[in-house]
């Protein structure tokens, strides 16, 4: 008997893009189901990715900030901020990196302000055990410092900080060291000590 008459045949696997769409959908029914309020009630914020370990770990950090009144300000004005300027806050579960992006550098820095990707891989910092926090309050630290710079992204407040290797060596400047060698000629002109 022939194979090919046996009629035989594989059951299907799951495509990677349709394994992917549902685990974007269970994301997004865990947003649905969060006791975060800020990741459930939220507008303006889009989570992009599939890890679902780094959703929890994001989870859980946002509810320990959402806890204090610190926290709890921060996140309504984020929330409040971009729904007045219609800008988003994209998180990103599956990136490799842990930082902010501005959606448009010129506006992160002139008072217009700009939405922000988040790059959320909590797993890029190592955690300090022994240090009696927990993982989740150190979590809750590094998304709270991430948080700031997405606010100070919407508001247009981001500072540029440009260090310059000549300027770190040398804290005279130019200006300071004219006046420096005009009081030396001062003092040698007239005799000053």
């Amino acid at each position: 008997m022939r194979p090919t008459s046996l009629k035989l045949t594989l059951p299907s696997l799951p495509s990677p893009s349709s394994s992917n769409s549902s685990s974007a959908t269970d994301i997004q029914s865990l947003m649905k189901m969060s006791s975060v309020n800020w990741i459930k009630n939220n507008k303006q914020l889009h989570l992009l990715g599939t890890d679902l370990k780094i959703y929890q770990q994001l989870e859980a950090a946002l509810d320990k900030i959402e806890s204090t009144n610190t926290g709890r300000i921060l996140l309504e004005s984020i929330e409040l901020t971009s729904r007045l300027k219609s800008e988003k806050l994209v998180i990103h579960l599956n990136s490799a990196r842990l930082e902010v992006i501005a959606h448009c550098d010129i506006d992160a820095e002139n008072s217009r302000g700009t939405g922000s990707d988040l790059h959320s891989n909590l797993n890029s910092v190592e955690y300090p055990s022994g240090q009696g926090v927990s993982p989740v309050e150190f979590h809750a630290c590094i998304i709270f410092h991430e948080l700031l710079h997405v606010f100070h992204n919407l508001n247009g407040e981001r500072l540029k900080v440009e260090s310059s290797p000549k300027k770190i060596t040398n804290p005279l400047t130019s200006f300071a060291r004219r006046r420096y060698r005009n009081l030396e000629h001062f003092k040698l002109r007239y005799n000053v000590h």
